[in-house]
């Protein structure tokens, strides 16, 4: 069965692979037709995407490539981070540069922002809240934050060097630097911190959930003397503001993230509508969030994504009424970062099943 992918990212983001592996991935599952690389405010894993699917095209029906990016937004009145999609289907570095430049022109200057501003945005928070709490011993070893941050900038870097490296960046035309994430934390932490370990620290950094937030309020009781129902007030306030930490003061509102898609040239696609819909109601986001996008000439939704299953089915058959009501286009991705939160094409929805594939051929 032939299925569909449109939203991966690799580690020119917060994705764990190379998107050279990123495309053998998609190679060896042997079953998809269209995929998409859609790094966080960043294009520059699309031409070393380019280069490796070039060795495998050779075959009766390769899986093609739609190069993208997804964008942060935020939006302030309801202190949402809003992510939006842009693809450029006809984008192909075979072709010439010429569409690459002008691409560049316009959204460079925000991924560049956005790539370099990550460290204060991801980092220094997270690092802070760690100190405040003395988790693992932290305070142990580097007498502030500010040595804790200097010396993990240091290690990040030389990764970053790597992965530059090994994609042979050194010539193309999107030069948005690798952003230093909190993946980057995770792996380096045993670098950092010898005598702790790296599935521990998971805890404190990935997404929350209630199972790994009453771990973590092991750990906190552990180390303090809280009773248990502080603990887990402490964990679910540690988590609450690791998983807010992207930064706001410099980012687009998700209106003004269409339109500068739009000026690239790009579709404009809005993703994972439903991911905070247990902190705005499905009226409040589209009547706040999407009224407003769609003034500014938004495509599409993505309606199938890995949303909890307590909600899924919800959520998408509300998403897919509102695209139709509106005449927006569907899409269909994984959000795949390679780090096992989701598989690539998890849900396999096949190309007949969302409009944008039409709009991309």
């Amino acid at each position: 069965m032939s299925v569909v992918d449109l939203h991966m990212h690799t580690c020119f983001s917060d994705g764990v692979l190379r998107p050279a592996q990123v495309v053998r991935g998609v190679i060896q599952h042997g079953g998809i037709s269209h995929f998409g690389i859609t790094d966080h405010d960043s294009l520059s894993g699309i031409e070393p995407a380019f280069r490796e699917l070039t060795l495998y095209n050779t075959g009766p029906n390769p899986p093609r490539l739609i190069p993208g990016v997804e964008l942060s937004t935020r939006h302030r009145k309801l202190s949402l981070s809003i992510h939006v999609l842009g693809y450029f289907p006809g984008l192909d570095p075979a072709k010439g540069v010429r569409d690459l430049e002008s691409i560049e022109k316009v959204l460079g200057p925000y991924c560049q922002r956005r790539c370099a501003g990550r460290v204060e945005h991801d980092i220094v928070p997270r690092v802070e809240h760690l100190f405040a709490l003395g988790l693992e011993g932290v305070r142990e070893h580097y007498h502030s934050p500010a040595a804790f941050i200097e010396r993990f900038k240091e290690l990040a870097a030389q990764d970053h060097d790597h992965i530059w490296q090994n994609s042979q960046k050194a010539g193309d035309v999107f030069q948005h630097p690798v952003p230093t994430t909190y993946l980057d934390l995770i792996n380096l932490w045993e670098e950092l911190m010898p005598h702790s370990s790296k599935e521990r620290f998971c805890l404190y950094i990935l997404r929350p959930d209630s199972q790994r937030r009453a771990r973590l309020a092991e750990l906190i009781a552990a180390q303090e003397e809280v009773t248990p129902s502080q603990a887990q007030e402490m964990a679910r306030e540690l988590q609450g503001s690791l998983c807010r930490t992207s930064g706001s003061s410099d980012l687009l509102t998700p209106s003004e993230g269409v339109a500068l898609l739009k000026e690239a040239g790009a579709i404009s696609v809005l993703a994972h509508p439903a991911v905070d819909h247990t902190k705005v109601g499905y009226e409040d986001f589209d009547r706040q969030v999407i009224d407003p996008m769609l003034a500014k000439g938004l495509d599409g939704i993505e309606i199938y994504y890995p949303y909890d299953l307590e909600y899924r089915s919800e959520a998408q058959a509300h998403y897919a009424a509102l695209a139709k009501k509106h005449g927006l286009l569907t899409s269909s991705g994984s959000d795949f970062h390679g780090d096992g939160r989701t598989q690539l094409a998890e849900l396999e929805i096949r190309p007949d099943q969302i409009s944008l594939i039409n709009a991309l051929n």
